[in-house]
């Protein structure tokens, strides 16, 4: 396998129109694999504790190369520290049932256009070809919520992005300067197996791919924006929900793993019996 798509995702509307989102990119990820016509890309999703699975409830759709990795709640609560959800948990257990020699992570509201697509394609055949050590991040594009929250499919919102929606771009920044406003990570399997993954101890969305990025910069070096190589990730900007619920993602120390690989040897729940479904 060539390349594993590593989508993390839950079934309910914590704080975003999770379902509306999720489905959107994981119809656009297939539509984009079919349409290549490809046998080593495949797509693994983490649902991380939803109480209706996903693809028994949003996402219905098979594909031989489309994995779900199944985090029932009572394993998934023992990991959500105060919130609902662990992002680099999800990540990291998405990563460990994945088999491509090169992985791509991007979260559950964003997706890529079948160009872009067909770049990150060519673009990692050609870093297999030059044994790229590298890891690559990649900024995003906002697009407003108004944009399409009436749209009834996810193909008529990609025919109006390609007809020119106005959208807000989010730079990552370079090297040293991360700030961490990236969608979208990708490397060779092996730096991930080297580093363990996210860091299980920063389970909230903040602060733990700023703190990821210092550590894979001790040992590999940043090869830069995959904007800037041509691979545009969209993300679907989502109101807040006001539900009277703690905004629990900016609870993340500021704190970094202690070592390069930084999680004990069970990361990615790989202690845990979990459901796989395909």
């Amino acid at each position: 396998m060539l390349i594993s798509i590593l989508i993390p995702g839950k079934n309910d509307n914590f704080r975003y129109n999770g379902t509306q989102t999720l489905e959107f990119n994981l119809n656009q990820t297939l539509d984009n694999i079919e349409s290549m016509n490809v046998d080593d890309v495949e797509l693994i999703l983490c649902d991380w504790g939803s109480e209706q699975k996903i693809v028994d409830s949003i996402f219905k759709r098979r594909h031989k190369n489309f994995k779900c990795v199944y985090v029932n709640p009572e394993i998934a609560k023992k990991y959500n520290g105060r919130g609902n959800y662990s992002i680099v948990h999800s990540i990291n257990t998405a990563f460990r049932h994945s088999r491509g020699n090169y992985v791509c992570f991007w979260d559950s509201d964003c997706f890529v256009l079948l160009d872009s697509f067909i770049k990150l394609y060519n673009f990692v055949e050609e870093m297999k070809k030059n044994q790229d050590y590298n890891f690559y991040w990649g900024s995003r594009f906002n697009i407003p919520y108004e944009s399409y929250t009436y749209f009834e499919t996810h193909r008529d919102l990609v025919e109006k992005i390609k007809n020119g929606i106005q959208v807000t771009n989010d730079k990552i920044g370079k090297g040293n300067q991360f700030m961490g406003t990236s969608i979208s990570l990708l490397m060779n399997r092996d730096i991930w197996d080297d580093s363990s993954g996210w860091y299980e101890k920063l389970p909230y969305w903040g602060w733990q791919d700023i703190e990821f990025h210092r550590r894979l910069m001790t040992k590999y070096n940043f090869g830069g924006d995959l904007e800037d190589l041509g691979m545009h990730f969209f993300h679907l900007t989502q109101p807040i929900k006001n539900d009277g619920r703690k905004n629990n993602h900016l609870l993340n120390p500021q704190i970094n793993a202690p070592m390069f690989k930084a999680n004990p040897e069970d990361w990615g729940l790989n202690n845990e019996q979990l459901e796989i479904i395909s």
